[in-house]
């Protein structure tokens, strides 16, 4: 009989420290590009979640607290796992609508401000160029397997927030906003030389525009103005897209661990 109460016991603890697991994981797969897009249907993400937490809570199980005995500390503890894995996946979700704000940017500076589409990376209508910059920046993260590199951040977020370890909501805060700041930062640089190239040109179509009055500037300029923007785009969107691998990659690094396998 006492035999079958240990194996309950064990049984009841293994269950909780998955559950807690899931808990950060599921909060932070909701938000991070990829997992948490609006394409992929819930079932896929919460299967995703429960088979990720149950594979790493042996790896975590000296981590993990034991279960409280009181309910309030029980949900204290599941909302404090949750903030945190909130956390980690809005710090991925900023670094990715930094690729919205270039396309915003390259809209205007190209003509195509006015061509809008869904975007599932941020589940609403954005520009043409931020569309397809996000899609296919989501694309690369899983063909270039980086994706398996947010996996690892989670599993090193428990050196950086220990399970059960008391929150600092300023820090958090403060981090969220620097990121924000990267983020609009990141946009602007990608979108720097299609203004570079647009200033150029409306500086020599301001000038002859003053040496021909007569002439429809605007009819003249607007064509030579998309057809600069497509080639442009052509010629840096390798460059941007592997720059933003490279700060989005620079942004999981705090939460990896040198110790994980």
């Amino acid at each position: 009989m006492a035999g079958l109460d240990h194996l309950n016991t064990l049984l009841a603890g293994g269950v909780f420290a998955i559950l807690l697991v899931f808990t950060r994981v599921g909060a932070a797969l909701m938000n991070l590009p990829g997992f948490g897009d609006a394409y992929l249907p819930g079932q896929v993400r919460l299967i995703l979640a429960l088979a990720f937490s149950v594979a790493i809570t042996p790896m975590l199980k000296a981590r993990l607290p034991a279960a409280p005995d009181e309910p309030a500390l029980l949900i204290l503890l599941i909302a404090t796992e949750a903030v945190i894995g909130i956390f980690i996946g809005t710090i991925g979700r900023v670094m990715l609508s930094s690729l919205e704000t270039a396309g915003q940017l390259i809209g205007l500076q190209t003509g195509f401000s006015s061509a809008t589409l869904f975007n599932p990376q941020i589940a609403a209508t954005g520009s043409l160029a931020g569309s397809l910059l996000s899609t296919v920046a989501v694309l690369l993260l899983f063909v270039t397997d980086l994706h398996h590199m947010m996996l690892r951040a989670l599993l090193g977020s428990y050196d950086v927030f220990p399970a059960g370890g008391p929150i600092l909501f300023g820090d958090l805060a403060d981090v969220i906003a620097k990121t924000v700041a990267a983020s609009f930062a990141i946009g602007m640089q990608l979108a720097a030389p299609f203004v570079i190239v647009t200033l150029i040109l409306m500086v020599a179509l301001g000038l002859i525009a003053r040496m021909m009055p007569q002439m429809q500037i605007f009819f003249i300029a607007q064509p030579i103005q998309l057809a600069l923007g497509i080639l442009v785009f052509a010629i840096v969107l390798p460059a941007m897209l592997l720059y933003w691998m490279e700060r989005f990659q620079g942004s999981l690094v705090t939460f990896l661990s040198p110790g994980l396998p």
